[in-house]
């Protein structure tokens, strides 16, 4: 069958886009009427101009609105059918998909291991007096809980993936292993759908949303009360970030103002300046040396 946009709405295609029609305007009626021929109700004020008070605004739509909706007091059939088929609808969602592979009443993100640095063990550190960047420090920290996630839950609770930069910014540890622990590596849909380090490219913007969007996702029982899914990280160069700040902001706003409980997401800001290599000048920014 064909379609088109603005289908009894007397504008159509792109045009109908932020149109709104103005309240009792000959093109406001009109639809009205198709509506009216169609059910076989009668609305107040049909074909009027729009009432000077608010107040009978007000009571002019709210009676429209209850004839609109009498028709389904006033055909119990059709009503019976639409509850029934709703709640049919309903029943016939699973509780549980047979292609979701783990627990979601074990929670890795609720390990003390992961969460008290108190529990961190010696291998996290460096020696006093050793030289080492902080991104060495980074990828041990997301080698050892994707390790300390595997044995709670028997997967990964960090997804990471960077703009070209899985290695040299070391977001590459969290896919790594941890001592016995063996790491879950990169993700291939199909081949390799437990690993935790996606095959991403030069997409910054696509990258903190995928990882926003992920973290936004809360299999627990009760998401108001926990969180259980997966954190995330993503990296790119520092003079980059800004390509990352609308989806992290939208995502900062949800975790702020919904009930529901979402999780985290690290926001790395990697390397900048003379050490990128030929396009180095294409790379400096805020936190390029000076």
């Amino acid at each position: 069958m064909k379609t088109r946009k603005g289908r009894g709405y007397g504008v159509y295609d792109n045009k109908s886009h932020g149109t709104p029609h103005k309240p009792n305007s000959e093109a406001f009626w009109e639809t009205k009427r198709l509506f009216a021929e169609k059910y076989g109700v009668q609305f107040t004020n049909f074909g009027q101009a729009k009432p000077e008070s608010s107040a009978a605004f007000r009571e002019q739509s709210a009676k429209n609105l209850d004839e609109a909706f009498s028709i389904l007091r006033n055909d119990e059939n059709f009503l019976s059918w639409l509850t029934d088929k709703l709640v049919a609808n309903g029943d016939a969602v699973p509780k549980k998909l047979a292609s979701f592979k783990w627990d979601a009443g074990k929670n890795p993100a609720q390990d003390r291991r992961i969460t008290d640095w108190k529990n961190y063990p010696a291998e996290l550190y460096a020696k006093p007096g050793s030289k080492q960047p902080n991104r060495a420090g980074f990828a041990l920290f997301g080698a050892y809980a994707n390790a300390i996630s595997r044995e709670v839950a028997g997967r990964p609770l960090f997804l990471v993936c960077a703009a070209d930069l899985a290695e040299s910014t070391n977001i590459a540890g969290f896919a790594k292993d941890f001592g016995s622990s063996k790491g879950f590596g990169w993700y291939q849909r199909g081949a390799k759908e437990e690993g935790c380090l996606l095959p991403q490219q030069i997409t910054e913007f696509t990258n903190s949303a995928i990882m926003c969007g992920m973290a936004s996702v809360n299999f627990a029982e009760h998401p108001e009360k926990e969180y259980v899914g997966y954190f995330g990280a993503c990296s790119t160069y520092g003079s980059f970030s800004y390509l990352k700040y609308g989806p992290m902001r939208l995502f900062s706003q949800i975790a702020q103002d919904s009930q529901i409980k979402v999780g985290q997401v690290i926001w790395v800001a990697g390397h900048s300046g003379p050490e990128t290599a030929e396009d180095s000048r294409t790379h400096f920014g805020i936190f390029a040396p000076v």
